[in-house]
């Protein structure tokens, strides 16, 4: 997704608001790249890398926003949610049949991250690039 000046203002007073108020500008850290960012290297790449070990990849990503992230294990999320909403949605959905047929699963997780990523920003949440 594109990014606007306002947002990248927006997000910038979030933050100064946050640490006015002696908290840390960011709620937390998400660390599944850590993790997925060399898997999804290797599977690009042709190396070692099966379709299972991905989706456990893309899983154990969805089960740490869910753990950490308490607006990901509301029932119903509001619209200003909508974009934490669709990466949850998204990754539930995703199986190993799914992944075998899919012509670049790669690409399509770079997409529901990218969206995730504004909602993370908007919100607070860092994931960390590793």
């Amino acid at each position: 997704m594109p990014r606007f000046v306002e947002d990248i203002v927006r997000n910038h007073q979030l933050a100064t608001q946050r640490i006015a108020r002696g908290l840390p500008s960011w709620k937390g850290t998400l660390d599944f790249m850590a993790t997925l960012k060399p898997l999804a290297k290797a599977y690009e790449e042709g190396g070692d890398v099966t379709a299972q070990q991905m989706l456990d990849g893309f899983k154990a990503a969805l089960a740490e926003v869910r753990s950490k992230v308490p607006e990901a294990s509301e029932k119903f999320l509001p619209m200003e949610h909508e974009d934490l909403e669709w990466f949850i949605q998204e990754l539930d959905g995703w199986d190993l049949a799914y992944m075998e047929k899919c012509p670049d699963i790669i690409e399509e997780f770079n997409e529901v991250l990218d969206r995730f990523y504004d909602w993370c920003n908007t919100n607070r949440w860092w994931i960390a690039p590793h």
